[in-house]
């Protein structure tokens, strides 16, 4: 059973993934690019069999559709950014700072260290982080209460 926690930790999995698919995938879209060039300027490659492609043809097609495809994960994973994104706007200070150390780099000692800097106990920290996490279930799932 998907419990909200789940859900949370989860879009924060697919948050990080998002974030360095942004960075990574224009550059796998530019060796496509780069490839198809490749081919362009090596048409060596002519010899048709009777009813098919040549191997050029080949390379190139799978070249777009590995590019078409790559364009999609792209503009999926910049959807993702921006959703996090928002949502983080839409964060207290205290919520922010759970997500950072508890959530997001899951630092050791984080909950002690926390309830130190709040002049809290452990107990209150986790009931924070629960608050936290209810929040943005509600703010990823369109149902955020004033």
């Amino acid at each position: 059973m998907l419990t909200y926690r789940d859900f949370v930790y989860a879009a924060f999995t697919d948050y990080a993934a998002a974030q360095t698919a942004v960075v990574l995938i224009p550059q796998e879209i530019q060796g496509e690019r780069l490839k198809r060039e490749a081919l362009k300027a090596a048409q060596t490659d002519g010899d048709r069999v009777s009813g098919g492609t040549t191997s050029t043809e080949d390379a190139w097609l799978s070249s777009m559709a590995k590019e078409s495809y790559l364009a999609a994960k792209l503009d999926s994973a910049k959807t993702t950014v921006q959703t996090m994104d928002e949502m983080f706007t839409q964060l207290d200070d205290e919520e922010r700072e759970i997500v950072s150390r508890l959530i997001m780099a899951r630092q050791r000692n984080a909950v002690g260290e926390l309830a130190e800097e709040w002049g809290v106990d452990e107990r209150t920290v986790f009931r924070a982080k629960d608050r936290a996490l209810k929040h943005i279930a509600r703010l990823l799932t369109g149902e955020a209460r004033a």
